[in-house]
């Protein structure tokens, strides 16, 4: 049996710590943001198409992260441009782990409709923070000024997105609450006996 459950949200509203519980528990995680890692890492195979669009931002053969996130997170036509170029390799790849995997999995994927990877899913959960919550967060994680931490949040607009999604998950920072709700929700798309442990 697989089911593939659907984790989005915004940057810093915490679906890696839900991910993270749910691992735990025996699910297999597909981290997005880590597939969208392997592919710009050193010769990583969307490379010469970011060098091809954003010329600058690749310097010997090291992708520039903050350099592109100024870029694409303060000009929404050119964020499109970069989606369109790492998408493509996302999708691949996220389609082969799912194929070679079985039981509960978890697609922990920021920009999941963005990508049209909900397809893929079986339900969506949408998790959510205060603003002010997700920018300490964004900060302290990606060693992020203020203002860059800002643009990451404005970038997008959520309120779409979490319409479309099955559940929502309010991350306040309170993780004993923030386990029961993520496993109550699995119990009641697939049951219990799907998680182990």
């Amino acid at each position: 049996m697989r089911y593939v459950l659907g984790l989005t949200g915004g940057t810093g509203a915490g679906k890696s710590l839900i991910s993270a519980i749910l691992q735990k528990k025996g699910a297999k995680i597909i981290d997005a943001d880590k597939l969208s890692r392997e592919i710009t890492k050193e010769g990583g195979i969307a490379l010469s198409e970011i060098d091809e669009s954003f010329p600058g931002v690749i310097k010997d053969g090291v992708l520039d992260r903050k350099a592109l996130g100024r870029i694409v997170f303060s000009d929404k036509e050119k964020l499109l441009i970069l989606n369109k170029i790492t998408h493509k390799y996302i999708i691949k790849l996220t389609k082969e782990e799912i194929e070679a995997s079985s039981g509960l999995i978890v697609l922990d994927a920021p920009l999941l409709f963005e990508a049209g990877e909900d397809k893929l899913c079986d339900k969506v959960i949408f998790v959510d923070a205060e603003d002010e919550l997700r920018l300490a967060r964004i900060m302290k994680r990606d060693n992020l000024s203020i203002d860059d931490a800002r643009l990451r949040i404005n970038a997008r607009n959520l309120a779409p997105i979490k319409e479309k999604c099955d559940f929502v998950i309010v991350n306040d920072g309170d993780a004993e609450r923030l386990e029961k709700e993520v496993l109550d929700i699995v119990s009641e798309c697939v049951g219990k006996d799907i998680l182990g442990k």
